[in-house]
């Protein structure tokens, strides 16, 4: 059996009714300038610097990692590639491929990656949120 705050859960384990409140909880980290990683997955990011995306061959992240990223102002902030690779990372808004560049102030902006990419191939993020441009 499990105890209270342990997650994920084993068939059979009993579910704490704390274990389902930080299961609505999205754990929040703060930097200036911010390289999406895998490491940062699942959470929000408050940034104040530039948001960099790395990459098809560099991400780092597989299919299902998602990141929230937020801009607290006092300007727009930019959206980059980071270490430009061979091939850059395609983004989905809405259906519509885009090049994000700016996350203005108190914009939004969730990437999913949904294709890792091989350095052949682009990576893959869909794109959400407000702010977004």
């Amino acid at each position: 059996m499990a105890t209270s705050g342990q997650f994920p859960k084993n068939a059979g384990d009993i579910v704490y009714a704390v274990d389902l409140n930080e299961l609505r909880r999205i754990p929040q980290n703060s930097f200036g300038d911010y390289v999406l990683n895998k490491d940062q997955s699942g959470t929000h990011i408050k940034v104040t610097g530039s948001i960099k995306v790395p990459g098809s061959g560099v991400t780092g992240l597989t299919s299902g990692d998602a990141i929230t990223v937020y801009n607290p102002g006092p300007s727009a902030i930019t959206i980059s590639v980071y270490l430009t690779p061979a091939i850059s990372p395609t983004y989905l808004l809405a259906g519509s491929i885009i090049t994000p560049t700016i996350l203005a102030v108190n914009g939004l902006a969730t990437f999913l990656c949904v294709e890792t990419g091989d350095g052949s191939t682009p990576a893959k993020f869909i794109v959400t949120g407000g702010g977004v441009s």
